[in-house]
């Protein structure tokens, strides 16, 4: 019998010239903070977002273009300024994992049984958490000299309620191949 159990904080360390983006179309101010069109500094709002966020140079022409830039800006300002927007962005994200693994044997049998859970919490503020548990069983005999029957069984069970508009695996399209056919069906949703 063996028994192992871990636990593991995860954090964003800053280490290095890791600014907030100076390269962006956003109206600043002369500290570099994002302003409205009205010179107001905005703030990120209880889901991330930058409300009343204008462009230097007019914006983007489609909502296609204006999604692909604010995932761009989010990235930037998000994840580039970590020293200036970290208690927004990132908190500690916790690991554990426990295991639990039994074999034993005699003359014509051997077995193995293995019960294991892992839970990871993300880093990354409002993210959520995966949480994975498996069991596997092996169990072999002997029939005759010879000739031995094995089973392997395998049970896993996992919960995932990562955001995908964070990076996370999941939303719309995903599991959908990179055929050509899933790629029109994506696109033109």
């Amino acid at each position: 019998m063996n028994f192992s159990t871990s636990y593991s904080a995860n954090e964003f360390i800053n280490a290095g010239d890791v600014h907030k983006a100076t390269k962006h179309p956003y109206l600043t101010n002369s500290s570099g903070e994002l302003i409205d069109k009205n010179g107001a500094v905005i703030d990120y709002n209880d889901i991330g977002s930058l409300p009343g966020i204008s462009y230097k140079y007019g914006g983007p022409r489609d909502m296609r273009s204006r999604i692909f830039v604010t995932l761009i800006v989010r990235t930037m300002l998000e994840i580039s300024s970590i020293t200036i927007t970290s208690n927004k962005c990132f908190k500690t994200g916790y690991t554990t994992n426990n295991a639990l693994n039994i074999s034993g044997a005699n003359d014509k049998s051997d077995y193995g049984i293995s019960v294991a859970n892992n839970h990871t919490l993300s880093p990354v503020m409002k993210n959520g958490a995966v949480d994975r548990s498996n069991i596997s069983l092996n169990l072999g005999t002997e029939l005759f000299k010879g000739f031995k029957i094995r089973s392997t069984t395998q049970v896993v069970y996992t919960k995932n309620n990562l955001d995908p508009s964070l990076g996370a695996a999941g939303g719309y399209g995903y599991g959908k191949g990179n055929s050509l056919e899933a790629l029109m069906v994506f696109t033109a949703s």
